[in-house]
């Protein structure tokens, strides 16, 4: 009786951390999701932080901390001595007097949203309204602190603090015309910014960008809500091979209440990705770049008579990433440039217009944290140690010290505090789900921050099994990046389907030491069903350097679809996988990728599900896809040899395809036009459509619905 009641406290023991993953877990209670870090901003010379915060009541607040000892100084709002007030994220001024809480947000794409701002004195405990008709986009304290630069209905303002003066700059802006001092859709979306306007360090200029899209064709997206009759969404997206916005660049003056313009150059055809002032309140600087990204220029235009000085000049033989410059004392600035091969850190004295490496190596710079100008220091994050990898490092400026601030295996990122003291350092793993702790710049440990301690219990608590890295060789001898998760339990002797994740995209990494989250625990779940997941990172993806990333240049599709197909065989060889029970699964690229799977590698691909994907890059916009493919008018056989429309008649396998009918960044037009290419090859194939969804297809349990759809027609397919 002992012997058999001990066998059962085990068997119970056992099951109580070998538990098993549902979808709700992942999906609706967000179980082995910890949150992430709120806003920090930084006062008292990075002896304090702010951080904001929701209490019980759901209210929201502004924690005000020791930044090392983490003791809690005061709350703002939410408590009896403050108002209450619904915010979703706040502005601190330079001075460090005043609050701007953003309130009744609503997105409008990617990067940007537009949203109503009330501004909070921390010296008198008073909170107004800014004296603005329309909602805002991206306001700015000056330099002084004495006003607000913002936009609104596609026009600039400012706000004078004091006197609670609202001033017009321009008059023309317009939806689809004119956009005064905000990215239009194109720039947000690839050159990742929204904010078109700077300030100069002496307060008395703006420098702003005009984008006339005037030009540019409109894309119509229909909007079902729950209307009697759809609307329709209009905006300005211009395709590959088509018309982009103008851009010009202009300078207010504040004192004399002038605009004059800086740049319009009307017979070029270039872009203009990044606006700020040099270190100079006299000298705008703009980056600029020809139609294909492989010439660059980064221009300095003298205010008081226009003149233009190019203080560093770049060619490719393909395309040049955007670089990063940052501004330093005297004439000097950082720029970032892979021109060895590798992204590296340069110094520019653009008076001498000499130039010395900071980094060099065969490795690459990935991140940024920031600059310690005092101590003339840099902070960054690289893959010296492994492309696997991001250990964080600082670095003299003269590029003659380097130390390594971090050790802990996988991805190290963050940013440096306002003065150069702290580093806020996050951390994860293939293992360890994220946490944030406080650094001293030496790298040493002062507090968490955020911990992962509940979450990681919880993930210890399921039967799973680690990821395993391994290699495989591409069709030229090419070592590519790979991980496998297996089942907990391996059956000998029993072949296993698999499911293979891709995404695929220039420059971008799915195999790294880092956690997946969501997807990562799905696969996890897969695997306790007995698949076997694999995900691998092919010719043209990130963190090997520029040779490596650039080979699929004018060809996208092509080599990375052969080395799904080289993958497939692989896997096929082991003793323990199907060969003919492999599937594949992306979204966007990935779908992209997916869709090319299933046709140009349809003998060995059983199965696929393409999420909002890519079909035609014809359909795509101007900035990412020129820059891999030149336009389609130079290159028009890099647009055709691998679209998935195509090759539809090339389809064997199970397909479902998934797109958001709101998607405004992969319009729903790639996923008809591939439908009708099946339809009229005869090729049956399952789809579903998400009514007003966007590219991430989100929102109440969208997400927990699309993943249960995915779940059970791998069962049944595969």
């Amino acid at each position: 009786m002992k012997v058999v009641t001990t066998v059962i406290l085990i068997s119970i023991s056992i099951l109580s951390i070998s538990q098993k993953i549902s979808l709700k877990d992942i999906w609706i209670d967000y179980k082995y999701y910890n949150g992430h870090l709120p806003s920090i901003q930084w006062r008292d010379n990075d002896a304090k932080m702010l951080q904001s915060g929701t209490k019980k009541d759901k209210s929201n607040c502004i924690l005000i901390y020791e930044s090392e000892s983490g003791n809690l100084i005061d709350t703002l709002f939410g408590s009896s001595n403050h108002p209450i007030v619904q915010f979703s994220d706040y502005i601190q001024s330079p001075d460090n007097q005043y609050l701007l809480l953003k309130t009744n947000s609503q997105p409008l794409y990617r990067r940007s949203s537009k949203a109503s701002y009330l501004l909070f004195n921390l010296t008198t405990q008073k909170l107004d309204t800014i004296n603005a008709t329309h909602p805002q986009f991206n306001p700015r304290f000056s330099p002084n602190s004495k006003l607000i630069a913002y936009t609104s209905e596609n026009n600039l303002f400012t706000y004078d603090i004091a006197t609670k003066i609202k001033t017009q700059i321009t008059t023309d802006g317009k939806w689809n015309k004119i956009i005064n001092g905000r990215s239009d859709w194109v720039y947000e979306e690839e050159f990742e910014f929204t904010r078109a306007f700077d300030w100069s360090p002496n307060s008395q200029y703006i420098a702003y960008l005009k984008f006339d899209e005037k030009g540019v064709k409109t894309y119509n997206m229909q909007v079902w809500n729950d209307s009697l009759y759809p609307t329709t969404h209009s905006f300005k997206y211009p395709k590959a091979g088509e018309k982009n916005s103008h851009v010009s660049v202009h300078c207010y003056h504040l004192t004399s209440q002038t605009n004059q313009i800086i740049y319009n150059n009307v017979s070029e055809d270039y872009y203009l990705p990044r606006i700020s002032f040099t270190n100079q309140s006299t000298t705008i600087s703009i980056t600029k770049m020809n139609r294909e990204q492989n010439i660059l220029d980064l221009l300095h235009i003298r205010i008081s008579d226009n003149k233009i000085i190019t203080a560093y000049h770049e060619t490719s033989s393909t395309y040049i990433e955007l670089p990063e410059i940052h501004y330093l004392k005297d004439n000097q600035l950082t720029i970032s440039s892979e021109k060895s091969g590798f992204n590296h850190l340069y110094l520019l004295d653009y008076k001498t217009n000499i130039l010395k490496p900071i980094t060099s190596g065969n490795w690459e710079i990935d991140d940024i944290l920031g600059y310690d100008t005092t101590k003339q220091l840099v902070y960054y994050n690289s893959t010296e140690i492994s492309s696997l990898e991001r250990q964080i490092y600082s670095s003299t400026l003269d590029g003659k010290n380097k130390t390594k601030l971090t050790n802990l295996p996988g991805i190290n990122d963050g940013e440096l505090s306002t003065k150069g003291n702290y580093i806020i350092r996050h951390h994860s793993s293939i293992t360890s789900s994220p946490s944030v702790s406080l650094l001293k710049t030496t790298g040493t440990s002062i507090r968490t921050m955020m911990s992962n301690t509940r979450v990681q219990s919880a993930i210890n608590q399921l039967d799973i099994t680690p990821p395993e890295f391994f290699t495989i060789k591409s069709e030229d001898g090419q070592l590519l990046n790979a991980y496998m998760i297996k089942p907990p339990s391996m059956k000998k002797k029993k072949k296993l389907p698999v499911l293979v994740y891709v995404y695929g995209g220039p420059g971008a990494q799915t195999v790294q030491n880092s956690w997946g989250y969501f997807n990562y625990l799905w696969h996890q779940l897969l695997a306790q069903k007995g698949y076997i997941v694999v995900s691998m990172d092919g010719r043209g993806t990130g963190g090997k350097g520029a040779a490596f990333r650039k080979q699929t240049y004018e060809n996208l599709g092509q080599k990375e679809t052969a080395d799904l197909i080289s993958l497939a065989k692989y896997l096929g060889e082991q003793p323990y996988i199907d060969k003919d029970r492999i599937g594949l699964w992306g979204w966007s690229f990935g779908g992209y990728l997916t869709s090319l799977g299933l046709t140009k590698g349809a003998p060995y691909f059983k199965v696929g599900i393409a999420i909002a994907p890519v079909t035609t890059w014809r359909f795509y916009d101007t900035i990412y896809t020129e820059r891999y493919l030149k336009t389609p008018q130079n290159n028009s056989s890099g647009y055709d040899n691998n679209s998935p429309l195509n090759f539809a008649h090339l389809m064997t396998g199970d397909f479902l395809l998934v797109h958001g009918s709101a998607d405004d960044n992969v319009h729903y037009q790639n996923s008809m036009a591939f439908e009708a290419a099946l339809i009229n090859n005869n090729i049956q194939f399952r789809s579903f459509t998400y009514p007003d969804k966007n590219h991430g297809i989100y929102g109440g349990i969208t997400r927990y619905h699309l993943y249960k759809m995915m779940t059970d027609f791998l069962e049944e397919k595969l």
